[in-house]
């Protein structure tokens, strides 16, 4: 029964391969309780074009001469810092702490941007926000 809160509960999923080993090296026994990934992707692309024309007269109507440098460089770092947390027991206040380290903002923060930006009000981020 779907309907039923009390009946639904957030586990470990088959184990998830049992214990986990957190990002500080210290063991986590029971798995993890779901997954969280926050994936930080950098990916730079830098392009340089050089091409000289001459134009000729005779057989030849003109000669190209081009020089094309393409550098791409893409790093990828998962960073599960927050679900090692939750699934060594930190309380609220050091979870508070993993995520903002990590760059996440809460929804007034946010809201609090957007009302900076012009895009709404103070009323409307504490109307969405309230407890």
């Amino acid at each position: 029964n779907y309907g039923d809160y009390n009946l639904i509960q957030l586990t470990s999923p088959l184990g998830w391969g049992g214990d986990q080993t957190g990002v500080d090296g210290r063991r986590i026994r029971g798995g993890q309780d779901g997954y969280y990934n926050n994936r930080i992707i950098k990916d730079e692309l830098w392009q340089y074009r050089v091409e000289v024309e001459r134009e000729l007269e005779g057989f030849l109507r003109s000669v190209q001469f081009g020089v094309n440098y393409t550098d791409r460089s893409k790093s990828l770092v998962p960073d599960e810092a927050f679900t090692a947390a939750v699934a060594s027991g930190a309380t609220l206040q050091e979870l508070t702490g993993v995520a903002r380290a990590s760059g996440h903002r809460s929804m007034r923060m946010d809201g609090f941007e957007k009302v900076r930006d012009g895009q709404t009000t103070v009323e409307e981020v504490m109307l969405a926000t309230a407890s």
